[in-house]
């Protein structure tokens, strides 16, 4: 895994609405079972409109069966559950000079990962074919935290870095990641 993965998506979609005009924008449509690569997330509320995800600025409401604006979040069965999960679509052994930091664990590697999916619509994105998919719209793989940092371990990775897409998108699976990659000295770059 020394060479970038990233699978061919096609077009991107794009937001054909301002953000401010996406809640409750979907048709409630029938739920799909979250799946394998799901879990469920605390950074939910109950409104009367909806659940709302505070997982970033957006706070999307969301009905059974809606996305996220970032495409990494939905309800089932009345709650949120991340999509997000153990199914990162880039997997990628980086120098961490490739990374923007400055001076930080010079001559390391780094074990980078993304998910597909993103809160921000950015107009020059250079990941656009991932960060405005939904990872049911990817080709994945499938480490969960406890084999990625494995790997990282196994390609003398010194740091993991959550990386091409914003990461908060899929919060839930880098804060487990990291947790498990600390207990192993590993840095979060």
């Amino acid at each position: 895994m020394t060479g970038a993965f990233v699978a061919g998506l096609g077009n991107a979609r794009a937001l054909s609405k301002p953000l401010n005009e996406m809640e409750n924008s979907s048709p409630s449509a029938p739920a799909r079972d979250p799946g394998r690569f799901s879990k469920l997330t605390p950074y939910a509320v109950d409104t009367p409109k909806g659940v709302k995800c505070q997982i970033c600025p957006n706070n999307c409401i969301l009905r059974e069966g809606t996305e996220s604006i970032c495409r990494t979040h939905m309800v089932f069965s009345g709650k949120l559950y991340t999509t997000a999960y153990g199914n990162p679509c880039s997997v990628h052994v980086d120098p961490i000079e490739k990374k923007p930091l400055f001076h930080y664990m010079p001559d390391s590697v780094s074990f980078s990962i993304a998910t597909a999916g993103c809160n921000l619509a950015c107009l020059n994105c250079q990941n656009w074919e991932i960060s405005q998919q939904s990872p049911s719209m990817t080709r994945n793989m499938d480490p969960f935290p406890d084999k990625v940092v494995e790997q990282a371990i196994i390609h003398k990775c010194k740091s993991i870095a959550y990386t091409y897409s914003e990461p908060i998108a899929f919060y839930e699976y880098t804060y487990d990641t990291a947790k498990i990659a600390r207990s192993k000295g590993i840095k979060i770059s």
